[in-house]
């Protein structure tokens, strides 16, 4: 996957609309009458991530997140020494407001974050940079969720 991405057609909408995505940000979308509209939203796209050149896990690159996250099960995977000294929270990364109320509850209980890899070698389709990777218990929606640039 280029992260330097060049026009897509999404043809999934009413009226077979086009997207221009550059990189993750989206400019406009063009109706077939020719006008040029906002685009409000775009769903986060999914792609593979390679961690420390060995571990291949599903990355969900989300451009509205501050933080990049991995699942525990991926984490069990890497063998990267973890930083277990920390003291924070994280929630709130769950889409079905239902269940992730339900899941915080229980996640607050036990707590939900385990601690954080620091220099993980991430690497998107040939882009490779270090990272640090929170470890939490579960995510849900990807193994490894990847904060905006």
């Amino acid at each position: 996957m280029d992260l330097n991405a060049t026009a897509i057609q999404h043809d999934q909408c009413a009226g077979d609309v086009s997207a221009s995505i550059t990189g993750a940000s989206v400019n406009a979308v063009q109706s077939p009458s020719g006008i040029n509209k906002p685009l409000y939203a775009c769903p986060s796209a999914r792609t593979k991530v390679f961690l420390n050149d060995d571990v291949q896990a599903e990355g969900l690159l989300d451009d509205g997140s501050e933080l990049n996250l991995m699942e525990k099960k991926v984490f069990d995977s890497l063998r990267h020494p973890i930083d277990a000294d920390i003291d924070w929270k994280i929630h709130g990364y769950d889409s079905d407001v239902a269940k992730a109320e339900k899941e915080i509850a229980e996640l607050e209980q036990r707590g939900n974050l385990i601690g954080v890899c620091h220099n993980v070698a991430v690497d998107v389709g040939g882009a490779l940079v270090k990272q640090h990777l929170f470890v939490v218990r579960q995510l849900g929606s990807a193994e490894v969720i990847l904060e905006r640039p």
